[in-house]
């Protein structure tokens, strides 16, 4: 499926906008990597709230919900920040929830 519906947060601003972006999205491994390793595909004045060396140690999908368990980089982003802009993408895709975990603890 490809998403045409992405949200990137405003340099200008440092609030979330929908932004449109030439890139595929099939999975939610696909949606994490385009907020942190992919990130450069977001238009100029427009950047992700996550910091680019998080690593995705395991995802999982169940009922339309995405569970994903990272590495202590996540501490340098806007968490919410971050987890709000997976979920606002991510609807395209039909995903209702987003979690991050980091030690088996949810942080949001």
């Amino acid at each position: 499926m490809e998403v045409s519906c992405f949200y990137a947060v405003a340099d200008a601003t440092a609030k979330l906008e929908e932004v449109y972006i030439d890139y595929d999205i099939q999975n939610e491994i696909e949606l994490f990597e385009l907020y942190t390793k992919y990130q450069n595909h977001f238009p100029l004045g427009y950047s992700s709230p996550a910091n680019p060396n998080i690593t995705l140690l395991k995802s999982d999908v169940q009922k339309n919900q995405v569970s994903y368990e990272v590495d202590n980089f996540i501490f340098l982003s806007d968490i919410p920040l971050f987890q709000q802009a997976l979920l606002f993408t991510g609807k395209a895709l039909g995903y209702e929830e987003i979690h991050i975990f980091f030690n088996e603890k949810q942080l949001i």
